[in-house]
């Protein structure tokens, strides 16, 4: 259900989590539909005031502390919360953690 729903605009709107939803499958979905983490993670928008100002917060960083939590039973991939990402489902229908 959140793969055909999450991108829909009334539930962008009123459920938070769906903002946070990356579709391997479907990235032009996500970074067209998504309000929030496409944004966010400077994937649309290149060359834009918002994207150039979000590469400039990032860049200007001397030092970042990211945590991940080993039992996190909402995130997922875990890895997800250090910029990792999933592959696309495979001919088995599987997908990998791609590591920052």
């Amino acid at each position: 259900m959140m793969n055909s729903m999450a991108y829909d605009s009334s539930v962008q709107d009123k459920i938070g989590a769906a903002g946070y939803y990356r579709n391997p499958d479907n990235l032009e979905q996500y970074k067209t539909k998504s309000k929030f983490l496409p944004q966010l993670n400077n994937e649309v928008d290149k060359g834009t005031a918002t994207f150039d100002k979000h590469k400039a917060h990032i860049t200007s960083l001397h030092h970042m502390m990211l945590v991940m939590f080993d039992h996190d039973e909402i995130i997922y991939p875990r890895e997800s919360q250090l910029f990792g990402q999933l592959t696309k489902k495979d001919k088995d229908g599987h997908r990998k953690v791609i590591p920052l």
